[in-house]
């Protein structure tokens, strides 16, 4: 067993704790606050398996948020998939789309964005709603007047009130994140030059 505070776990980390059976419960403690990756696997005295796909979707470790010694607040999952389209007079459309299910599921999408390299903040300067289950879509125009060739740093999230506070699906202010994207305003081309044919799989092309 791995664990691990603030970024996940790499397999040439020294595990915290082996044991020959399950269930086993290490002697480890997350003993301050912040943001904890337990990762896991096999290994048979030769050969090690690799991280086993613990996380709610496959991931090769699981999050816990410890907020005063106790988990609290685990964020929504993040977006299945998303990209920004460049489209005529400077407009950058924003696609992405969501799936989860439970107690834990997001309720709005939050947009920022700022003039790369600037890091966009985490509050929503945009929050579009989303359904209550099933897939959500986002198709979102930012009309924010840029120039052509603007460099724009876009900072798309998922989020869910708990109590009054928003828990955002990334918590960690980083321009490195999957959670920003990097997209150039085109304000010369006429419409149909801007189609933007990037398409994940399901999804119908817009015309």
């Amino acid at each position: 067993m791995f664990l691990q505070k603030d970024t996940p776990p790499v397999e040439t980390d020294t595990p915290v704790a082996t044991s020959e059976t399950l269930p086993f419960t290490p002697t480890d403690e997350m003993d301050s606050n912040g943001v904890w990756y337990a990762a896991c696997g096999y290994f048979n005295g030769y050969v090690f398996s690799g991280f086993l796909p613990v996380g709610p979707h496959g991931e090769p470790y699981y999050r816990i948020d410890v907020v005063d010694g106790e988990p609290a607040n685990t964020p929504p999952d993040g977006p299945l998939a998303w990209h920004v389209e460049p489209r005529a007079d400077g407009v950058l459309r924003i696609h992405a789309a969501y799936l989860q299910h439970g107690a834990l599921r997001a309720t709005q999408w939050s947009i920022d964005y700022d003039d790369a390299p600037a890091t966009p903040a985490q509050a929503a300067t945009v929050a579009v709603a989303m359904p209550s289950q099933g897939i959500a879509v986002l198709r979102y125009d930012l009309d924010g007047g840029f120039s052509h060739n603007d460099a724009i740093n876009v900072r798309l999230h998922t989020r869910r009130n708990d109590g009054g506070t928003w828990v955002y699906n990334d918590t960690v202010a980083s321009g490195a994140l999957a959670s920003i994207k990097t997209a150039t305003a085109d304000a010369e081309c006429e419409a149909d030059a801007t189609e933007y044919p990037r398409l994940w799989p399901g999804r119908v092309r817009e015309t």
